[in-house]
């Protein structure tokens, strides 16, 4: 049997570099100057994963506008053509758009996340009050904040007895379990 976990443990592989995977940048903010005549709108937010350079087209999803990088923003360092994980970075765009923060900004050639208002998730509630089926509860996700609704119980599991209850409907202290999540707007 010592084998087989030897086996595998070898079997595991480490995680892709963050600076491999497909760009992705939650926006924390827009900055609007108006002074000395300079209109320049900067978004800002933490780099996640991968790097985006000037050029290269985004995509802000959930919104679905695009445009272009014209410009990478940072204070009191030299000018750079590139941004990469895990800073936290400011850029320019060539078209103004209206986005709001909270929308993830991709490459737009880059595999996309999933956009959805209704998900299956793992749960694990710490809660003091239960997590009450048809409920509304505030969702956070990156810089994104969403109301959100217990839909759906699939399967709880009492995670102090590591007993299965079937039929319940609401998620007490320590539970663990698979359900639906339904939320206010597409995340």
């Amino acid at each position: 049997k010592s084998l087989a976990v030897l086996e595998q443990l070898n079997a595991f592989t480490k995680p892709e570099p963050l600076l491999q995977k497909a760009f992705r940048m939650p926006v924390q903010d827009i900055y609007k100057f108006s002074e000395n005549n300079d209109d320049r709108r900067i978004v800002a937010g933490t780099i996640e994963s991968g790097s985006v350079k000037i050029g290269d087209e985004v995509i802000f999803l959930p919104s679905q506008k695009e445009s272009i990088i014209k410009n990478i923003e940072e204070f009191n360092v030299p000018q750079r053509t590139e941004a990469r994980t895990p800073y936290a970075s400011a850029v320019t765009l060539s078209k103004q758009i209206y986005i709001k923060p909270g929308e993830i900004m991709c490459i737009k050639d880059e595999a996309l996340p999933l956009i959805a208002s209704r998900f299956i998730v793992n749960l694990f509630w710490l809660g003091r009050s239960p997590m009450i089926k048809g409920k509304n509860y505030k969702l956070k996700l990156a810089s994104t904040r969403v109301t959100a609704e217990l839909a759906e119980i699939i399967n709880v599991l009492d995670a102090s007895e590591l007993s299965s209850e079937g039929n319940k409907q609401q998620f007490d202290r320590h539970d663990v379990g698979e359900c639906i999540i339904e939320t206010s707007k597409p995340i």
